[in-house]
């Protein structure tokens, strides 16, 4: 409930379309968007995931991961495990981010973050340490 009263609608709103897109299978859906935090903050994003079915702790970890690489950090992060009925769950992955090291936040690398954050829930730990 407080979740609810503390939430933007439009954020909180975006964040059910999420869960509607995967609930009821084992699917990933990625939004990223501007964070308006005030007239300063022009480079602050908000990258929300939802993962139908996966361990919270794995799903943190691999988009901490992924965010690393691609020269993001992370300010705040909130993550939520919901019930989906027979389905079993929904992580919600909520997460502000900043570029550092000269990291643009462009629809490429967007577009390129939202395909390896959506592959990386299928991955094993050993494998990404490999690749990343």
């Amino acid at each position: 409930e407080s979740y609810i009263l503390r939430s933007d609608p439009r954020r909180f709103l975006s964040q059910f379309e999420l869960f509607e897109r995967v609930s009821g299978s084992d699917n990933i859906s990625v939004s990223i968007e501007d964070s308006y935090l005030d007239e300063n903050n022009e480079e602050h994003y908000w990258i929300d995931i939802a993962l139908a079915n996966t361990l919270p702790h794995f799903a943190l970890e691999q988009t901490t991961q992924l965010l690393y690489l691609h020269s993001f950090d992370v300010l705040r992060a909130h993550l939520d495990n919901v019930t989906d009925g027979d389905n079993g769950t929904v992580t919600l992955l909520r997460m502000l981010v900043s570029p550092v090291h000269g990291a643009r936040g462009d629809e490429p690398t967007f577009n390129l973050l939202k395909q390896e954050l959506k592959r990386s829930k299928w991955l094993a730990p050993s494998t990404t340490d490999l690749g990343y």
